[in-house]
């Protein structure tokens, strides 16, 4: 877990919850911000955040893990940072696995 420190403490846990949902729906979350709409929303769950800034880590063919940021401005630039940090690390990953 990174955070900055001027981001507020509670982005950790939101991040957290982000990378959950990209990683258990296997898409970034900005995706499910619109997926799913009444009468079919998803029921509230904890530990669970559809808005913008997470997403999936895969390797291969296999989901491994999820990347979550908040804190920034807007959820756009959430999934943006999340881009950037997934990118950096796209290759350790494909040779871990």
């Amino acid at each position: 877990v990174l955070r900055d420190t001027m981001a507020m403490p509670i982005t950790v846990p939101i991040s957290k919850q982000k990378a959950y949902a990209a990683m258990n729906f296997n898409t970034p979350t900005s995706q499910l911000e619109t997926r799913f709409t009444s009468p079919f929303a998803p029921p509230k769950i904890d530990g669970l955040i559809t808005s913008a800034g997470g997403l999936p880590i895969t390797a291969g063919s296999s989901i491994v893990g999820g990347i979550g940021v908040s804190g920034a401005p807007s959820g756009e630039t959430d999934e943006a940072c999340a881009e950037a940090g997934l990118h950096l690390i796209n290759t350790d990953i494909e040779m871990a696995f």
